[in-house]
């Protein structure tokens, strides 16, 4: 018998990717140049499969995401991506790697698309050469891609180290104190290239993990045989059970965030140093993993301002000043809004002219593609806290800080975007539901009040889904004309 009052499912088709596009091809290179090289791999390759697909043929990435489970194609939906700006003195970029996202390493892609003379989907081949090239490679998933091209280059070997109990005033010192000898994380930067620092608020004692090409195992470094090197991110026995006692703790006990803070600093240098991870070397897919599905669950909101190398440093104290001052006053009142950990990753833009490929452009809808108001910004801060979404005050503190990044940074020093994996748009009742800061990104995308490209990406995703297949009730707000 029929139930008038059951709820009416949606329309939805779950297609899994993993299962059927696995092709991975290594292709010769370019002609005429030893040193361009490229793969053709099917959009249901993890990151871990296709990094241990490259190193066994010799080549690399110049940075990937820290976990192997996301696919090629959710990393296109996304823009994905790892650390690195590239640095003249360690970490000088070689032929056919890129600093930005994933999405700007396409050369080209085979997409599910809308045919008009068949009135039907299809297969179509885009070519990074073609002018609609740009609206697809970060996608939303408005498309279903199949096969994928990407640039790459030769594998780095490279070299981790790790630094414990940096302070956030040193680390996040403003310009005008910064002496020979302050250890800033944009002189961390300047000199490595490649660099991750994170903390567990309140805490203000900082680990920095730096890596950079070392071609030749240096005496003091341990040779790494594979990834994940650090335990603590990577070995979790139970992890459902931990997963629950953590909830549970965090949900009953905030509190329990003052003391993790003050536990953790020496727990990580201990861990590290008992397995010699604070300073290891070894082909570069064993750095760029250092996080497992294991590590607990929690619900990561994110921020991403772009900025230039010039003001780097500046960005990085404000946004610090900013995050410390207002948790401080949630802590005197005994709250504790933001449990787990405060990580912070630098990245470059996209550029184009890294994968060498006559007409290509930057893609349109990527987080880190160039902002058309600020030629000189040259870089993104990738900024994540981690908890559980139930945390007390956890949105209201959010939005607070949203809030204070737009009033202190946005327009003046840096651009604010997002990291569209994450969590972004907080009101007080969540993510993505605050809609005068939905409103404002595609502004970020534009060079005018017209919002011409954001427009023109938006009607090219929709001319190859122009019955909205690939989409849902959120992207058909957000992703639209404006």
């Amino acid at each position: 018998m029929k139930d008038n009052k059951a709820p009416t499912c949606p329309k939805i088709v779950l297609l899994d990717t993993t299962e059927h596009f696995l092709s991975l091809t290594k292709n010769p290179h370019d002609v005429g140049r030893p040193d361009l090289h490229s793969v053709t791999v099917g959009a249901g390759v993890s990151a871990g499969q296709l990094l241990e697909f490259l190193e066994l043929n010799g080549l690399g990435l110049y940075s990937a995401p820290a976990v192997s489970a996301p696919t090629v194609g959710g990393m296109l939906a996304v823009g994905a991506h790892g650390t690195g700006v590239g640095s003249a003195i360690f970490d000088r970029r070689s032929p056919g790697h890129s600093p930005g996202t994933f999405s700007n390493l396409v050369m080209n892609m085979t997409i599910v698309a809308w045919q008009n003379s068949t009135g039907s989907f299809g297969l179509k081949t885009i070519t990074r050469s073609d002018t609609i090239a740009k609206a697809f490679l970060t996608n939303f998933g408005r498309t279903i891609i199949t096969l994928v091209t990407i640039r790459v280059g030769k594998n780095q070997n490279l070299r981790s180290q790790n630094r414990f109990f940096v302070g956030s005033r040193e680390l996040f010192a403003h310009p005008n104190e910064v002496t020979d000898s302050t250890r800033t994380l944009s002189k961390f930067v300047e000199t490595y290239g490649r660099v991750m620092t994170a903390t567990a608020p309140p805490g203000n004692l900082f680990w920095v993990s730096t890596w950079h090409n070392e071609p030749l195992k240096p005496p003091k470094s341990r040779k790494s045989l594979w990834p994940y090197n650090y335990i603590f991110m990577a070995y979790n026995p139970l992890p459902n059970i931990v997963d629950s006692f953590l909830y549970s703790l965090y949900s009953n006990a905030p509190g329990i965030s003052k003391l993790v803070s003050l536990l953790a600093p020496s727990f990580l240098m201990l861990t590290t140093k008992a397995t010699r991870s604070d300073d290891y070397w070894g082909p570069s897919k064993n750095h760029f993993l250092y996080s497992t599905s294991e590590v607990p669950h929690m619900s990561a909101n994110s921020f991403l301002l772009i900025t230039s190398r010039r003001k780097l440093q500046l960005v990085l104290h404000i946004m610090r000043r900013d995050f410390t001052e207002l948790l401080r006053e949630y802590v005197k009142n005994q709250n504790y809004p933001t449990p787990g950990l405060l990580d912070m990753r630098i990245t470059g833009l996209d550029n184009p002219d890294f994968i060498e490929v006559l007409g290509a452009e930057s893609p349109s809808l990527s987080p880190l593609s160039p902002v058309p108001e600020f030629p000189d910004f040259d870089t993104g801060v990738w900024m994540d806290t981690t908890g559980y979404q139930d945390t007390p005050y956890v949105y209201e503190f959010l939005v607070r800080f949203q809030s204070l990044l737009y009033q202190h940074l946005h327009g003046k020093h840096a651009v604010i975007r997002a990291e569209w994996s994450k969590s972004w748009a907080y009101d007080e009742s969540g993510s993505w539901r605050n809609f005068t800061v939905l409103n404002h990104f595609p502004r970020t995308f534009s060079s005018s009040d017209q919002l011409e490209e954001w427009n023109w990406a938006v009607r090219t995703l929709d001319d190859h889904d122009p019955h909205r297949v690939f989409s849902n009730s959120f992207l058909d707000e957000f992703l639209s004309v404006k």
